[in-house]
């Protein structure tokens, strides 16, 4: 059974199959999921040709249920894992000008300046994506979730929010998109969203090590005490005490290899597979600012786009989170958000994207 926490994250889902399986849907003001499936579609998705999705655990009156905990959303995910689907879309609007005139006063670099600025016509390209994650360790949990990958390489958010609200105004595209260059950013955008959605779990596991290593602990000391209890009776008696202290050693080794093998039952391991992918177009305000580190310069494009409606964030280099405000490292002058340029000592030393 998948598990998740949340709303929206399993209609989100189903809403992208269905569209990358050729269905018309549209979001009902109360948020369930209508659509239109073509016939040939209905036999793998086990669907009506026409029906109404419900962000729910269990079918309805007036729905079928694919929230978490449905046997519906389990086939649906078994579905798309076994053919990944891909959709392109673009959207055809005006991108917001106020947005792209305020960039210069929203960004901000932590350890440098800004040099100049330049804007113009651009493209804003989303790759958004939704995951099936499986973790297993002496238990197993499996989940679903979206990220969303922005035009300046940076985890973008706001973008899957605005394809979710503004999908009806939007037309086929093609799929297109630079994968080389992508695909290392959004491992690093999904391994983070991963670790944060199954970050209850990793806990639960944690903890249930250290109820058994404690347990282990117990067992072993209480042992240990019977032994040096017989120990001491068998000195003050004058009595040789080789064999109870050769079970001492052995105790203490035994509870040695008994806690080491706590680690591999309790090791997690997170599988990730793709299961939709939406690459969306958007006409977009580009910006190129001229930044500048010691006496070192380099451009950054950041794009205000007609999807998202706001100034979008530039990708941090070493671990493609999204930020307005970030540094330089001194080396290539990778952009850094603040925890990675904590940890490059303020960029002064070799960054994570400089030595991945």
């Amino acid at each position: 059974m998948i598990e998740g926490s949340g709303t929206g994250d399993a209609l989100d889902f189903a809403a992208a199959l269905l569209a990358a399986r050729g269905a018309l849907a549209e979001r009902s003001p109360g948020g369930a999921l209508d659509y239109v499936l073509p016939a040939e579609a209905t036999a793998a998705l086990g669907l009506p040709e026409a029906g109404r999705l419900l962000d729910a655990p269990a079918d309805a009156r007036d729905g079928a249920g694919v929230g978490f905990g449905s046997a519906r959303l389990d086939r649906l995910v078994a579905e798309a894992c076994a053919a990944p689907s891909a959709v392109g879309l673009a959207i055809d609007d005006t991108p917001p000008a106020s947005a792209a005139r305020s960039a210069r006063d929203r960004v901000q670099i932590l350890n440098g300046v800004i040099a100049g600025a330049s804007e113009g016509p651009g493209e804003a390209v989303y790759a958004i994506l939704h995951f099936h994650a499986v973790a297993r360790a002496d238990e197993q949990r499996e989940t679903l979730f979206s990220i969303a990958c922005g035009p300046a390489g940076g985890e973008t958010p706001a973008a899957t929010t605005a394809l979710e609200q503004r999908i009806d105004d939007m037309r086929p595209a093609p799929a297109v998109v630079d994968t080389v260059t992508l695909a290392a950013r959004i491992a690093r955008i999904a391994a983070r969203a991963a670790r944060e959605r199954l970050a209850d779990f990793v806990d639960g596991v944690r903890r249930r090590k250290a109820r058994d290593g404690g347990r282990l602990r117990e067992y072993y000391g209480a042992l240990e005490v019977e032994v040096r209890s017989e120990i001491a009776r068998r000195r003050a008696r004058g009595s040789d005490t080789t064999a109870q202290q050769r079970r001492l050693s052995s105790l203490a080794a035994d509870l040695d290899a008994k806690i080491e093998a706590l680690a591999p039952r309790f090791a997690v391991a997170i599988e990730l597979t793709p299961v939709a992918v939406a690459i969306v177009r958007a006409p977009s305000v580009a910006i190129d600012l001229r930044v500048r580190r010691r006496k070192a310069e380099r451009d950054v494009r950041l794009h205000a786009s007609a999807l998202t409606r706001e100034l979008d964030p530039v990708g941090c280099d070493a671990c493609a989170a999204g930020v307005l405000a970030f540094g330089l490292c001194d080396d290539r002058l990778h952009v850094l958000c603040a925890g990675c340029l904590r940890a490059a000592g303020g960029g002064r030393r070799g960054c994570h994207a400089c030595a991945p």
